[in-house]
């Protein structure tokens, strides 16, 4: 077995250990199905990696401003070929974000989304299987936005209705204040 079919095979013990729903069960399909779901080229669509990132007492999280789809998202992006899905979580974390000094908050997947990539001029419309960890930064002065990027901030939970971001950030988010990795600051 190649370390394709190796990585294969982690993600899929790894996605039998999140519950199932139908999101957990398309992608255990594509997955399944697709040899080829860690190729950036690959259309229908590819596996992705992305993280929540949470400050150091777990009371923000960091949103970037994302250029290509003005939004307001976590950090993540294509696997590029590695089945290491959760090194390329990190590996776009940090490179998005400046934060070389993270740590996973939990093992394992903490989330999954499937959303459609419109077409664009350089590529069809697709989806991505987006595997989601939730990490915490360890030093805050590492943050700077790239090139990707207009902006880069630290987000307390209730400000996500007053923001352009997706509804699975917004789930993402409630997810995390729900398992008590984000902590929402007790008003007196």
């Amino acid at each position: 077995m190649n370390n394709r079919g190796m990585h294969r095979t982690w993600l899929l013990e790894k996605l039998k250990q999140v519950p199932k729903t139908p999101i957990q069960q398309d992608f255990v399909s594509f997955v399944q199905e697709h040899p080829q779901c860690f190729e950036r080229d690959f259309y229908p669509g590819h596996v992705t990696g992305s993280a929540l990132i949470v400050n150091e007492n777990h009371s923000k999280v960091l949103l970037m401003h994302h250029k290509k789809l003005h939004l307001w998202l976590q950090p993540g992006g294509h696997a590029d070929g590695s089945g290491l899905i959760h090194d390329v979580a990190l590996r776009e974390s940090q490179e998005e974000c400046g934060a070389q000094h993270l740590s996973f908050i939990r093992d394992g997947i903490f989330d999954l989304d499937i959303h459609t990539i419109p077409e664009n001029h350089l590529e069809p419309s697709h989806k991505h299987y987006d595997v989601r960890f939730i990490l915490k930064v360890n030093k805050l002065s590492d943050i700077r936005k790239n090139d990707e990027s207009y902006a880069l901030k630290w987000f307390v939970p209730e400000e996500l209705m007053e923001i352009k971001t997706d509804a699975s950030v917004v789930r993402l988010v409630a997810k995390a204040v729900t398992s008590k990795l984000l902590l929402i600051p007790q008003k007196l």
